[in-house]
């Protein structure tokens, strides 16, 4: 029986020693100064290029924002109403010299503006709207927004906006900004100017 107990004994002790130096050898061996110096020197460059991600995405969201105020300066600047359609810019009749196509001074000054926009987002296209009012005959009126809505493009085109980037299209008096038949119609008689949305 004590046989037995000194070889359970044995054993253990056996086992105990065997799991020991397992344990000892999964410990991984103490870099000597080379090694450490080799860690640190790593654990510095990572620590500089986190730094340097963090800085550069602080950058990006500084640059974003400032981005962001320049846009709503220029649409501020355009006097353009942001729509679903895009922005929108209203060029009125009081915008064309008399019952023509010509463009008068504030007219050309407002164009001025949009070619800056579409010179700062060349990716952007702009759609150039006519509408006409009720008044005088709908040959004449059609033919007048027609040329204006022309005249328009021609002056965006001669200021330097590629031609690809534009549209014409033409509608009726049926989307009235004013009352037809009144003192208000005038109002229908415009151009728009419909820059795509865009970033």
């Amino acid at each position: 029986m004590r046989d037995s107990r000194r070889h359970s004994s044995a054993a253990i002790a056996i086992a105990m020693g065997g799991a020991l130096l397992a344990a000892c050898s999964a410990v991984p061996a103490r870099p000597d100064g080379a090694q450490a110096q080799a860690l640190v020197t790593e654990a510095r460059a990572e620590a500089r290029e986190q730094a340097r991600q963090l800085e550069e995405a602080r950058d990006i969201n500084v640059e974003a924002r400032r981005s962001a105020q320049a846009r709503r300066a220029q649409i501020a600047e355009l006097q353009a109403d942001l729509t679903d359609r895009g922005l929108v810019l209203t060029l009125g009749d009081g915008l064309f010299g008399g019952n023509t196509a010509k463009l008068n001074t504030g007219g050309s000054d407002r164009l001025d503006k949009v070619v800056d926009f579409l010179n700062r987002y060349p990716q952007r296209k702009a759609a150039i709207e006519g509408y006409d009012d009720s008044m005088g005959s709908d040959q004449h009126n059609r033919a007048l927004l027609e040329r204006r809505a022309d005249a328009v493009k021609t002056y965006l085109i001669r200021n330097g906006i590629g031609s690809e980037r534009l549209t014409i299209t033409g509608d009726d008096a049926g989307s009235p900004v004013g009352d037809n038949g009144s003192a208000a119609d005038l109002q229908n008689r415009h151009v728009e100017v419909v820059i795509e949305a865009g970033r």
